[in-house]
C-alpha cells in the first residue's frame, strides 16, 4: 500500500491541473493540431494529482474549470486588444512576398 499524506495547506483548486488545461486550451486553439496531444498531457496532470493522492478529483475537476475560463479570458483579452505588427494567423508555410505596387 501506497501512503501520500495530504497536504497541510488548502488544495482546491489544482493549480497544476488549471495551468495545464489552460495552456492546452489557449495554445489549441491557436493551433488546432496541437489540441489533442495537448489535451491529453492536461488529463495526464490532472490523473497524475489524484493518483498521488495529493489532491480530490473535485479539486482536479475545479483546476479544470479555472484552466478553460483562464485561457477562455485571455484569448478574448487578445482578440480584443490586437497588437500593432503581431501576426494573428499562424501557418508553417513561409510567409508571402509582398504584393507589386
Amino acid at each position: 500500500d501506497r501512503y501520500v499524506p495530504m497536504p497541510a495547506s488548502a488544495s482546491f483548486p489544482s493549480g497544476h491541473t488549471a495551468s495545464a488545461v489552460a495552456f492546452a486550451t489557449a495554445v489549441g486553439v491557436v493551433l488546432p493540431a496541437a489540441a489533442a496531444p495537448l489535451g491529453a498531457l492536461a488529463t495526464a496532470v490532472g490523473y497524475s494529482r489524484v493518483h498521488t493522492g495529493v489532491h480530490y478529483p473535485g479539486d482536479v475537476v475545479a483546476g479544470a474549470v479555472l484552466g478553460v475560463a483562464g485561457a477562455a479570458t485571455a484569448l478574448a483579452v487578445a482578440a480584443a486588444a490586437p497588437v500593432p505588427g503581431l501576426r494573428t494567423v499562424y501557418s508553417v508555410a513561409p510567409p508571402a512576398p509582398p504584393a507589386p505596387v
